[in-house]
């Protein structure tokens, strides 16, 4: 019995070292250049940390397959 416990703990504790691992991953995204970077790893996983005017900034699209968290900010005057 205790090695089943001893077994369940270890991997229960490698699930959070994953899960932390897995926040930490995340690229932060910060100015519109960096936003435009995404498209080099379109699986990636992204966080704004402000928001981002990309009035003026020529944008064109791409397929995206990760995610971006928002973080409570936005992503401003993004034209196609």
């Amino acid at each position: 019995m205790k090695q089943i416990y001893l077994k369940i703990k270890s991997v229960f504790f490698i699930y959070i070292l994953l899960g932390i691992t897995a926040v930490s991953a995340q690229t932060h995204i910060t100015t519109a250049a960096e936003l435009d970077e995404m498209r080099n790893d379109a699986n990636g996983s992204y966080i704004l940390d402000n928001d981002i005017d990309m009035n003026g900034v020529s944008w064109t699209p791409f397929e995206f397959y990760g995610t971006l968290d928002g973080n409570s900010f936005s992503i401003k005057n993004l034209e196609l």
